[in-house]
């Protein structure tokens, strides 16, 4: 199954995960009877309740209350599932008693669906998409039915595997499977895998990918030869710059918006090249409303005109037409897209004299055609754009809105999506005899999305407003999405609309009345009692900060912190100051496409939160106005970020801190003049640029490597023969020991031990102008006296002068595949660690501390790499910024420290106290760890095949085993290790003993020897 989502107008969401596990219990009726959700429903009689927390929001696109409990849709009156005007029941003489259906992802408009068929004496067999047990319970009152089975999806096995199982264990059951639903949109592509294979009535996985993945949906339908949207999807800004150069829209009216989100979430109308730029910016590597990273941006054309939704139901490829609405889009409040209202249609509805409607279906009828669709229900949304639809996407599920529209359907037309999903699958005489269109109508009828305008603590309904609204004659229900003494901002998209009303009526012309009656209601502050904050406040409303400490989807800030290209370790970095309750800005010191190489430099798995991304500006001044800027806007909109900051005083940036290598030199410009703790400029050089270092500290009279900075050949022969030659003269064929390398890069990256004259050159000549690893070109090499001896790290974190050493490592570098230095892996020290018997630990840390305090580092982390060179600590390189390796080693700092270099960072800045309490040198042992990068030592370089099974097995069951990683998917270029760039992966080793740990290093050592096999 492909792991691509697509985004759907605001319903439903798919999470990571690819099998299953059953459920050990019985899942019970949704009518759940344990006091806490009795409790919740006697609360909702009084206040009512919405979905906030963050699982909710990625499924439905609705915010509100973390309660697990939907109220009535009139939250002020107890209603059944009869006064829901639920559809009629389907005769339970026609089902057999083993017949069942199976439903993935009960949720939202499924709960309906459920109903009706367990209601109809089908038992109903619930597939979760995910570990989302804790969703189930979030359904409308009255909606009671019990699930024969529940099954949940497991990411632990893989996903054939687990699909297998799960067919397996289906087939077991005693019952007949009639027909499998897909009950959201997270549930599209399982529900597809499974009809398959228990052979029910399927749309088959072959275009899978097309009904979920929005570009490929569009590629597809444009290549059957329907009109779909003009787009590209593209990660990098260069991508989308070439794309528009050629195509040259005229008039420049683009939509920039996330690959995977809801609703209009940073969905942008831009104007100009200057502003998609902008948009990009703001969406790449940002946590969207539905808690997923935008790891791409899609850009398509703009479609002009009018949206609607064509709601459909198929059997056997006949498709007929369920519902046609027609959304009532405008801009508000800064949102430009921000959907009023929808009305219902029928084909006879053609008040702008083009039969749009009728084209609008048959159009839609080609578009699920070309997408494979031949059976169960389509929800798509399409605009009329100069005369004829365009697509914007399509869902193969019912429509999402929780079901709110399924009553005001069924009153309109006497049939809805959900009855007629049932139909198509279950009951092929009542499917045949439904219309092939929406034709006639008993009522009109409308939704109508509450607008809020004003920003505060939300109180609750005023009461007039509400009579008023409850007392209309078309009213059928309404909802109320806020929640009592919590902060509301207007609305600007579908996550922050403040509720809904259903409206039905046999006259047109009453209902357009009491669709802008309502809108004068809450336009005018009528419905809704909402205390504005004073702009003078000091602190924020006590009831309203207790309220978001119990709350999951609010955040209490402590302040903002500016966190400099957070990749490898600083995406680390970035997560622990947002665990600290801070609000971060990501900031780039390069443009997109030259920090390419680091983009994918994030840990695996690591959940990052960034309030705002900005982009470089080559004018460090400009730049910290617009952080400066950015700080400020992110304070006003904070409750629409879910933000609540604790008082004014730390409404504001309270540190910038460098994420990587790369971003050393602006963050030392950023904070200077932004008066923050700093490092300053003075001797930024010498922190980034390895020669000026090296004479920085020899300036200070300590132990420097000798060497040259050159950009031309002639120097450095020069420099040779003065330093290793005789009377300043060298021999062709004299020995040598000299290391070259970049001037600027990380790691072991083109560090090169030349053994000759000769060697020199041709290495310079490799260096000289290409990229290195950091995505820098190199415009000059380092040419070194070779330090012999081991290799350690010292990492060090400083306040306002004072130095503390966080951790000491070893490395083991090894000469391998024709390389001189790479490292095999590096164990952690304590300053009792004497293994020599010279002291050298502690004298490798009062050296580090002299080296930085010489370069000028007052605050802030350093990671410095030091040669044990004849008796003495001599310094290889020092960076400015925590130790990288994307923070892997940071579970071996905390299993054998107790604590780590980020979490002192974080202290060093912010959390004085803590640091004060921190030791001097890491002098505490609780256990032993190492890090083991895997080497790859293949007889030949070609495209991973796969792992050696039994050897990784071996590798996970040693006994200090605790993570792996591999960086080689198979299917992808595999390359010998000859630097950091071309590990094959790493392994995370942590034991009591240090005995086993070592075993199981050496152990390794021979596992990765076979470890990786190359496709013939």
């Amino acid at each position: 199954m492909s792991k691509l989502t697509r985004s759907t107008s605001f319903d439903d969401r798919k999470p990571a995960g690819h099998s299953f596990t059953k459920l050990a219990k019985r899942a019970q009726t949704f009518a759940s009877s344990t006091a806490a959700s009795k409790k919740a429903r006697a609360a909702a009689n009084e206040a009512p309740i919405s979905f906030s927390d963050a699982l909710y929001r990625r499924y439905f696109g609705m915010v509100g209350d973390t309660t697990k409990v939907i109220p009535p849709l009139n939250p002020n009156v107890h209603i059944s599932s009869q006064e829901l005007a639920l559809p009629p029941s389907m005769k339970k003489d026609q089902v057999g008693e083993k017949d069942a259906i199976i439903i993935v992802d009960v949720f939202s408009t499924a709960c309906v669906l459920a109903y009706l068929a367990y209601q109809a004496g089908y038992k109903v067999i619930c597939v979760l998409s995910g570990d989302l047990k804790d969703l189930l319970e979030m359904k409308p009152e009255g909606y009671d039915y019990t699930f024969l089975e529940t099954f949940i999806f497991d990411a632990e096995i893989p996903s054939a595997t687990a699909v297998a199982r799960l067919v397996e264990d289906l087939q077991g059951l005693d019952v007949h499977i009639k027909a499998v639903f897909a009950g959201a949109e997270t549930g599209v592509e399982l529900a597809d895998e499974l009809s398959e294979k228990l052979g029910v009535p399927s749309n088959g996985t072959a275009l899978s990918e097309a009904r979920r993945n929005k570009y490929v949906m569009g590629e597809t339908i444009r290549a059957a030869g329907i009109r779909a949207v003009k787009q590209l999807k593209a990660t990098n800004w260069g991508e989308i710059e070439h794309w528009l150069q050629e195509w040259n829209p005229s008039p420049f009216k683009v939509i920039v918006k996330p690959m995977d989100s809801a609703g209009s979430d940073d969905v942008t109308l831009c104007t100009s090249l200057a502003e998609v730029q902008r948009a990009f910016g703001n969406i790449m590597g940002k946590i969207n409303s539905l808690g997923i990273v935008n790891n791409a941006v899609l850009v398509q054309e703009y479609l002009e005109g009018t949206e609607y939704i064509v709601d459909m139901v198929s059997r056997d490829g006949v498709h007929k037409c369920m519902a046609v609405w027609e959304y009532d889009r405008r801009a508000v409040n800064g949102g430009g897209f921000v959907c009023f209202g929808q009305r219902l249609l029928t084909v006879h509805d053609d008040e702008h004299n083009d039969g749009r409607v009728r084209a609008l279906i048959e159009y839609q009828k080609r578009v699920i055609t070309a997408l494979g669709i031949r059976h169960g229900p389509t929800h798509g949304e399409v605009k009329w754009c100069h005369g004829e639809p365009v697509l914007v996407e399509v869902g193969a599920r019912c429509q999402g809105g929780d079901g709110m529209w399924v009553s005001v359907v069924d009153e309109c037309f006497g049939y809805d999506q959900v009855q007629g999903t049932l139909a198509a699958y279950l009951q092929p005489e009542r499917f045949a005899s439904l219309p092939e269109v929406p034709v006639e109508r008993q009522a009109y009828g409308t939704l109508k999305w509450l607008i809020n305008y004003e920003r505060g603590i939300y109180q609750g309904t005023q009461s007039l407003g509400l009579r008023e609204l409850t007392s209309l004659d078309s009213y059928r229900g309404h909802q109320i999405f806020f929640t009592p003494q919590k902060y509301v901002v207007p609305t600007q998209n579908c996550f922050t609309w403040a509720g809904c009303v259903k409206l039905v009526h046999s006259d047109e012309h009453v209902l357009e009345q009491h669709h802008k009656r309502l809108e004068l209601l809450e336009s005018s502050a009528a419905l809704f009692r909402i205390r504005k904050r004073a702009e003078s406040e000091a602190q924020v409303d006590a009831a309203a900060l207790a309220a978001a400490e119990g709350s999951s989807s609010s955040m209490i800030s402590k302040g903002i912190v500016v966190v400099v290209d957070p990749f490898s370790t600083g995406a680390v970095l970035a997560a622990a100051f947002v665990q600290a309750q801070y609000t971060v800005i990501a900031a780039y010191s390069a443009k997109l496409e030259a920090l390419a190489t680091l983009q994918s430099l994030v840990p695996q798995g690591l959940q990052i939160s960034f309030a705002a991304v900005v982009g470089y500006e080559d004018d460090h001044c400009a730049m910290a106005n617009t952080l400066i800027a950015t700080a400020q806007q992110i304070v006003q909109s904070a409750e629409q970020q879910n933000v609540i900051f604790a008082s004014s005083s730390v409404a504001r940036i309270v540190a910038v801190v460098v994420g990587t290598e790369t971003g050393v030199e602006l963050t030392d410009h950023l904070s200077e003049l932004m008066e923050l703790p700093s490092n300053g400029t003075q001797h930024s050089e010498a922190r980034r640029n390895k020669y000026c270092m090296g004479e920085t500290i020899r300036t200070a009279g300590l132990r420097a490597v000798e060497q040259l900075q050159a950009s031309s050949w002639s120097p450095i022969a020069s420099f040779v023969a003065e330093k290793w030659g005789v009377n300043g003269e060298l021999a062709a064929d004299q020995p040598l020991e000299v290391i070259v390398k970049p001037l600027d890069s990380a790691g072991s990256d083109h560090v090169t031990l030349c053994h000759s004259l000769a060697e020199i050159q041709s290495t310079y000549e490799s260096i000289l102008g290409h990229v290195n690893g950091l995505g820098l070109r190199n415009h000059a090499v380092l040419v070194q006296e070779y330090l012999t001896g081991l290799e350690y790290v010292v990492d060090l974190v400083s306040r306002h002068g004072e130095h503390k050493c966080v951790a000491v490592w070893e490395y083991d570098r090894r000469a391998v595949n024709g390389a001189g230095f790479v490292c095999f892996g590096q164990r952690l020290l304590t300053v009792d660690d004497d293994f020599y018997g010279d002291g050298r630990v502690r004298a490798l840390i009062e050296y580090q501390k002299r080296v930085i305090t010489a370069l000028g580092i007052r605050h802030g982390p350093t990671h410095g790499e030091v040669k044990w060179c004849r008796g003495e600590p001599v310094l290889v390189e020092v960076g400015a910024r925590c130790h990288g390796a994307e923070g892997m080693w940071q579970p071996v700092a905390d299993y054998v420290h107790g604590y780590n270099q980020v979490q002192a960072t974080v202290a060093a800045y912010l959390e004085p106290e803590r640091y004060a309490a921190m030791p001097k040198e890491p002098v505490t042992r609780l256990g032993y760890g190492r890090l083991s990068f895997l080497i790859v030592q293949v007889p030949r370089e070609g495209i991973l095949q796969e792992l050696d099974a039994a050897l990784f097995e071996e590798l996970q069951q040693l006994p200090s085993f605790h993570f792996v990683e591999i960086f080689v998917k198979p299917g992808k270029p595999l390359k010998r290790t000859i630097d950091c760039y071309t590990f094959g992966g790493v392994v995370r080793l942590m034991h009591a003993e240090e005995a086993q740990l070592e075993a199981d290093y050496e152990r390794i050592r021979v596992i990765e020897k076979g470890l990786f096999i190359v496709a013939e």
